[in-house]
């Protein structure tokens, strides 16, 4: 894995998961979104290795920017 998106709208969450991958895989590239529409623009502008998203988030849901990203 070299390249992962994280999405969540809460900071606190996102930065203990940056935290949790980093000390796993040290030389990894994490970009991080806090909403679906960021993850589905960013998405279809980079390719990504990994996907980890919230999917309650205000907005387009996490789960509603997965199903789109499963189509580009």
């Amino acid at each position: 894995i070299r390249k992962i998106i994280l999405a969540d709208d809460h900071s606190i969450i996102r930065v203990g998961l940056i935290q949790i991958l980093k000390d796993e895989y040290p030389s990894v590239e994490i970009k991080e979104v806090n909403n679906g529409e960021l993850l589905v623009k960013e998405i279809t502008l980079n390719k990504y290795d990994l996907v980890i998203s919230d999917l309650d988030m205000p907005g387009r849901s996490g789960l509603e920017a997965l199903e789109q990203i499963k189509l580009i």
